[in-house]
């Protein structure tokens, strides 16, 4: 199988992307730390609110 780095490069550049990894390492992080798990789900809630501010929508 071929790795495509144009094709990663190019998925590191949406904001999708970046949305679904910070909600995917804040899932992870509260499923293994239930006594912090509500702020692990705010911080990851405003990592995605400031990467939606940040970046344009295409």
């Amino acid at each position: 199988m071929n790795f495509n780095t144009s094709w990663l490069l190019d998925r590191l550049g949406e904001r999708s992307t970046w949305i679904g990894l910070t909600g995917f390492l804040t899932a992870t992080g509260v499923s293994l730390e239930p006594e912090i798990g509500e702020a692990i789900g705010a911080v990851g809630i405003a990592l995605a609110s400031l990467i939606a501010m940040l970046t344009r929508d295409r």
